[in-house]
């Protein structure tokens, strides 16, 4: 006899879920989502890796690794000030055609999540050629008992909402939340932008 799989309850909010790993979709959608040309890392150290440099940054930024094993180190761009206020900004310069129509590119940024001392941002990109900004709210603190590696689309693949080449992505931390007795830390690890979908099948 055959054994269903179990259910798998997506209803429970962000914070309390696991992120999904996307491989289970049509497998154009996964070509397009996968056709990444921009990423830049902090963790970064073979040649042909490109590093996270950000255009500006207040002092309350450093990229410094908070896990020093042996044969481990993970390295961030990482805020901890309980005031919040911190901000750090990045630059991305995409060619703004594609087959003679304006480009348009999807941004990823990755962070770390925890279930422990991690604090509340925001993302605000801002694209230099249709001066329209998209402000997200994230959060690095979540309930499943693990600290990981996250990413989270911050621009979708709206033409209205889109970068088209020259945007700039800043994060901005948020004040330590009273019942956050464990810190207030932000830390970023990855950005990175793939055409959008639409862009793709062009």
């Amino acid at each position: 006899a055959q054994v269903s799989a179990p259910k798998l309850d997506i209803s429970a909010p962000f914070e309390q879920v696991l992120p999904t790993t996307g491989w289970l979709a049509d497998p154009s959608l996964l070509t397009a989502r996968g056709n990444f040309i921009f990423v830049n890392d902090t963790d970064c150290f073979l040649p042909f890796c490109n590093k996270l440099v950000p255009k500006s940054r207040t002092k309350g930024f450093t990229l410094y690794s908070d896990v020093n094993l042996t044969n481990a180190v993970k390295y961030g761009w990482i805020a901890t000030n309980p005031a919040g206020n911190e901000s750090i900004t990045f630059e991305l310069n995409l060619p703004t055609t594609k087959q003679q129509r304006p480009a348009c590119y999807a941004i990823h940024l990755a962070i770390l999540r925890s279930y422990r001392g991690m604090g509340q941002f925001e993302v605000v990109v801002r694209d230099v050629n249709t001066g329209i900004e998209t402000l997200v709210d994230l959060d690095g603190l979540w309930n499943a008992k693990i600290s990981v590696w996250s990413d989270n689309a911050i621009i979708t693949d709206y033409d209205t909402k889109a970068c088209t080449g020259h945007c700039t992505v800043q994060i901005r931390t948020k004040p330590q939340l009273p019942e956050r007795v464990h810190g207030n830390k932000v830390k970023i690890l990855t950005l990175s932008a793939r055409e959008c979908l639409h862009s793709s099948s062009a």
